[in-house]
């Protein structure tokens, strides 16, 4: 499949860039394909499952303030409460693993394409 967009990164030097591969893993994983979409870009998978996590968070955290107004659930507030503390301590390492997600990428396509001679992206 080729890409809808070119990447000038890529026809300048002939090397992966880090976001090389996104747009076809978003396709992939839209179409129903979520192991290619791994393959060309694991930062769309890791996205997916971060918005699933924050949602989920949000959707508790109503539940807990809607618990709380009416008097009961105290002991599902004070959880919430906790993890939030425990959350601000590490609230950039979904950001940190991200930007680790996207370095191996670079490094592994990268790699394969000069190492190998193969195309990891066709």
């Amino acid at each position: 499949m080729r890409a809808a967009f070119l990447c000038i990164f890529h026809e300048v030097t002939g090397l992966y860039c880090p976001g090389c591969g996104g747009t076809r893993a978003l396709r992939f994983l839209l179409h129903g394909h979520p192991l290619l979409s791994l393959w060309y870009h694991p930062l769309v998978i890791y996205g997916v499952f971060l918005i699933i996590y924050y949602c989920i968070r949000a959707v508790t955290a109503l539940i807990a303030k809607e618990n709380s107004s009416s008097g009961s659930g105290g002991a599902v507030v004070r959880a919430i409460a906790l993890l939030d503390r425990k959350q601000k301590l590490h609230r950039d390492a979904p950001l940190w693993g991200a930007l680790v997600l996207l370095v191996i990428n670079c490094i592994l396509k990268n790699a394969i394409l000069l190492i190998a001679g193969v195309d990891p992206l066709p």
